[in-house]
């Protein structure tokens, strides 16, 4: 049972093999990967802390330079910076959100590839099943051919033992 388990691991390690082989295959335009490439980064919680650590930083810094005159700092963003914290969240989201489309479209292929993959593999297990069945009832009617050839030795071999004549 042991062995069958760390074939069936192996197999299935193997169909994960030639699965991202397949997908690795798929067509991306070069936009298409630099949009996925832009979202894998802006899709993280770095790129998260990041956008949140300049935030509190661009804040922090015109909030002091605004209020604390004694500091000397220049605000570089005066106090309708809201508007400005607006334009750019928009600007933000305006590029962002294509971009998450077209990571969309490109997973929703890789999806695709995968199973048709997957449909691939389960047409052959299929087919492979379907002749292990083939032999297995070919050797079924041979077992029972030759038991009932069996039969009839055992059964001549006792005719012959029980003849008196013999």
């Amino acid at each position: 049972m042991f062995s069958t388990i760390e074939a069936s691991g192996s197999s299935q390690q193997a169909s994960a093999n030639a699965s991202q082989g397949l997908v690795s295959e798929i067509k991306l335009t070069r936009l298409d990967r630099v949009g996925v490439m832009l979202t894998d980064k802006f899709g993280s919680m770095g790129f998260v802390i990041v956008l949140l650590i300049w935030t509190v930083l661009w804040c922090g810094y015109n909030t002091l330079a605004s209020e604390v005159k004694s500091l000397h700092w220049k605000a570089f963003d005066p106090f309708p910076s809201f508007v400005a914290y607006l334009l750019i969240s928009v600007l933000i989201q305006m590029l962002l959100v294509p971009l998450i489309l077209v990571k969309q479209n490109a997973q929703s292929r890789h999806d695709d590839a995968r199973a048709e993959f997957d449909y691939q593999t389960n047409l052959k297990a299929e087919r492979n099943i379907v002749k292990v069945l083939e032999q297995l009832d070919r050797r079924n009617q041979a077992l029972q051919e030759l038991m009932k050839h069996e039969e009839r030795s055992i059964d001549k071999l006792a005719s012959i033992t029980e003849d008196p004549h013999f």
